[in-house]
């Protein structure tokens, strides 16, 4: 006969076994890695066949270690920018082909 399964226990471990897999594979990312928003962010902008101006409204708390800027500066080239007491607008160019 089947032993019966306690599908509490095995939740439990579960649960143990997703977080030591999350925090395995936040160890092995590195600093320069974008978050999964940023990048979903940045996809369309990406994708689109025509050139498109970027807008962006910086608040640098928000990117502690400054490396949405830095992607996009990498991408872009920077036309201005704007320095404010609550944020910072940086104006980019179309990528060149």
């Amino acid at each position: 006969m089947a032993k019966p399964i306690d599908i509490s226990a095995l939740a439990t471990e579960l649960r143990s076994l997703v977080g030591r897999l999350k925090r395995r594979l936040r160890e092995q990312g590195s600093v320069g890695d974008l978050t999964p928003s940023q990048i979903a962010a940045l996809q369309p902008l990406l994708d689109r066949a025509q050139p498109q101006r970027i807008w962006l409204l910086y608040l640098p708390v928000m990117d502690p270690h400054g490396l949405l800027m830095a992607k996009l500066t990498e991408l872009y080239p920077q036309v201005t920018s704007r320095h404010y007491a609550y944020c910072d607008i940086y104006l980019f160019a179309p990528a060149a082909k």
